[in-house]
């Protein structure tokens, strides 16, 4: 089915300033929903997200090609990126964009995630634990800087790529 009236909605978020129209909907945990926006302004062609609310107040926005570019709402204690995911984009867990991430403990990434970009998980201080599996293949630089409650870390024997930095400011080891 799909959603056929749009309404106006006031964005607090200046990167979506210039929006004329939105679409506002009830959201349900652990139900796929899949966004089509066909041009702006004078600019033509199709944006294809997909989103899947995996808890309350909480979705992952993903697009068409399996990039996992940001997530709407409070960032939980607890993140399990959903399987099919390819790549997690650079800054989506980044607390210099959503001081929320403060809250994220957990992390579990799916072997379907070949490639984490960097400035993924920048700052979250309190991530403890980053659960990963074979499949994994690159780790950018800075991608787990300045998360200090990282202790110990253990990479599949798939990664191939691990930037030197890629877990700088961590206390712990890398194995």
């Amino acid at each position: 089915s799909s959603v056929s009236t749009l309404e106006k909605i006031a964005y607090n978020d200046v990167r979506f300033s210039d929006c004329t129209s939105g679409v506002s909907f009830d959201v349900v945990p652990h139900t796929d929903y899949y966004i089509c926006v066909s041009g702006h302004k004078d600019k033509s062609g199709t944006i294809m997200l997909n989103w899947k609310a995996v808890s309350d107040g909480f979705a992952f926005i993903e697009q068409r090609d399996g990039t996992l570019t940001g997530f709407v709402g409070t960032c939980p204690e607890s993140v399990t990126v959903q399987d099919g995911v390819t790549k997690i984009s650079m800054s989506v867990f980044d607390y210099d964009h959503d001081a929320s991430v403060a809250n994220l403990k957990y992390v579990v990434i799916p072997g379907s995630v070949t490639n984490i970009e960097q400035y993924a998980f920048n700052g979250c201080a309190n991530l403890s634990s980053v659960t990963f599996s074979n499949g994994l293949e690159t780790i950018s630089y800075n991608t787990f800087r300045h998360c200090s409650a990282l202790k110990n870390v253990y990479l599949p024997p798939t990664v191939t790529d691990a930037a030197s930095d890629a877990f700088s400011d961590m206390d712990g080891t890398v194995t």
